[in-house]
Order: C-alpha cells, then sequence, then structure tokens
C-alpha cells in the first residue's frame, strides 16, 4: 500500500524519509485531520509507527533500507547511489512504476 499511495502523491520524485514524513500528500500539511485522512500518512503508519503510534523517521528509514529493490503492485522502491561528501547523510528513495507487461509476447 505505501508505494501505491507513494507515487499516487509523489511520482518518482527522490525522497528522504524526513520529507516523506513532513509532505506526504505532496505539500505541507495544514491540519492534523489532512494528514491523518492521507493515503501516505495511513501507509506510513502501518510500516513505521511507534509506540506512540506517530511515524517514527528510524523506523521508516529501517523499511526504506529493508526494502529497497522490492516490487509490489507494480511499483519498485529504489535507492539513489550515494556519492561525495553526502554519503552518510540520509539515503534518498523513489518509487518507479514497472511496466507489468514486460517480456510478454
Amino acid at each position: 500500500m505505501l508505494l501505491t499511495a507513494w507515487w499516487a502523491a509523489h511520482k518518482n520524485t527522490w525522497m528522504t524519509a524526513g520529507k516523506l514524513i513532513d509532505t506526504p500528500t505532496g505539500g505541507p500539511i495544514h491540519s492534523i485531520n489532512q494528514a491523518i485522512s492521507d493515503p501516505v500518512h495511513e501507509a506510513l503508519l502501518e510500516v513505521a509507527a511507534d509506540n506512540r503510534n506517530q511515524i517514527s523517521r528510524n523506523l521508516l528509514g529501517w523499511y526504506l533500507r529493508r526494502n529497497a529493490g522490492r516490487i509490489a503492485g507494480g511499483y519498485k522502491l529504489e535507492p539513489k547511489n550515494r556519492t561525495g561528501e553526502k554519503s552518510r547523510a540520509s539515503r534518498e528513495y523513489r518509487v518507479v512504476k514497472i511496466s507489468t507487461t514486460a517480456g510478454k509476447p
């Protein structure tokens, strides 16, 4: 569900875990009701909720690292290669749509 919601809100934009949490709808959140009713926010809670039912940057980062390269529902989570002095910074990810007809006659 996360990859589908991510694609709907952000397409294939590179994002860190923190940026995804801060802008689940693709833009700033203006009210708590807007965040709670957002499909990306709901999906983030499913994969990265802490014991206070808040979205944890650390848990989301762990989830993204663990699931990088996986394909689900026609979407793939891709990690961005780290280069230069930012190699120790937060890793960026994006979701790409995978053609379901590839390799079929």
